[in-house]
């Protein structure tokens, strides 16, 4: 709808002037970093953290939230999605680190 269309342009103009890394990426890593605290809470309460469960959770990241990123990034310049996956993965190991979540 317009709405998106809307948010597309903003990400559009801020990537073009070189803001979007100032001005939004913050806001997206942090509506990122509390959906996988979800995810990890709705899939795997009471359970150990083992390796298994990481590489659980690194493969949605990779199948479901990398491909959000793309979505909501602005494509000028071209999405760094190597940065982004390296900065949510992080995210991913410090937030097993911290639970629970």
């Amino acid at each position: 709808g317009c709405a998106g269309a809307q948010f597309e342009a903003v990400n559009q103009c801020l990537g073009e002037l070189g803001l979007f890394g100032a001005l939004a990426s913050d806001a997206v890593l942090h509506v990122v970093h509390m959906r996988i605290k979800e995810y990890i809470s709705e899939n795997f309460a009471g359970q150990a953290l083992d390796r298994s469960i990481i590489r659980g959770v690194l493969e949605w990241v990779d199948d479901s939230v990398l491909p959000f990123i793309h979505l909501v990034c602005p494509h000028r310049p071209p999405v760094d999605i190597q940065g982004w996956k390296q900065r949510i993965h992080f995210l991913v190991y410090k937030t097993i680190a911290s639970c629970p979540c």
